[in-house]
């Protein structure tokens, strides 16, 4: 599926009432707005990834963290494989072997009841190495995510230099604390903002090519 489509240009005229704002002056602010926010985010957010596979790094923990958001219906299951002795990977079962609490996937307590079932280990931890195949991002824009990127053009817009005030001949323009160093589009303030959405978390992972 192509990129989340975050705001248009009539949405931005809309939040200036400013109809006759420039286009080109607006759809090259929700650009370098939405290039900023899709820099911040994890991989695969702004994009409904399909049957994708990474590794995750157990580590004996039983909590293992997807990056999110996770997404799944009939045609979209998670697998999970963990990689044993040797390379060889062994599927775990979510019968016996784990359950998944949002993003996150948890190793049942059950495990040890299972040999195969268990996984390699045969113990209620995760494995040093996980294979996890499944689907994520958004098919529509988050709630709130479009109100942060419409406050941050603003400010782009209105400001675009990001002063806090400038003098041109006789005339001095301030403008208001929230629109200096670019305000709202800040890198500062859009973490914060994301971090406030829920979208924003902290967590490596290395991604291994899905099939398809």
């Amino acid at each position: 599926m192509p990129p989340l489509v975050l705001a248009t240009v009539d949405d931005v005229r809309a939040a200036l009432q400013d109809p006759g704002l420039d286009e080109a002056e607006a759809r090259a602010a929700i650009d370098r707005v939405t290039d900023r926010i899709a820099g911040l985010l994890p991989p695969g957010v702004l994009d409904f990834v399909e049957h994708d596979t990474i590794e995750l790094r157990g580590g004996g923990s039983r909590e293992l963290r997807l990056p999110g958001p996770v997404f799944v219906d009939d045609d979209h299951p998670i697998t999970v494989q963990e990689i044993g002795w040797g390379g060889l990977p062994y599927g775990v079962s979510p019968d016996n072997g784990w359950f998944r609490r949002g993003d996150v996937l948890m190793r049942s307590s059950m495990a040890g009841s299972s040999s195969w079932g268990a996984g390699w280990s045969g113990l209620p931890f995760w494995g040093e190495r996980v294979l996890v195949t499944y689907s994520h991002g958004y098919r529509e824009v988050p709630a709130g995510l479009k109100g942060v990127l419409l406050d941050a053009v603003q400010s782009i817009m209105i400001n675009p230099q990001g002063l806090r005030s400038e003098t041109v001949g006789q005339m001095t323009s301030v403008w208001a604390i929230e629109s200096v160093g670019s305000g709202a589009a800040s890198t500062t303030a859009l973490k914060a903002a994301l971090r406030d959405l829920g979208l924003l978390q902290s967590g490596a992972f290395s991604i291994v090519p899905g099939p398809g």
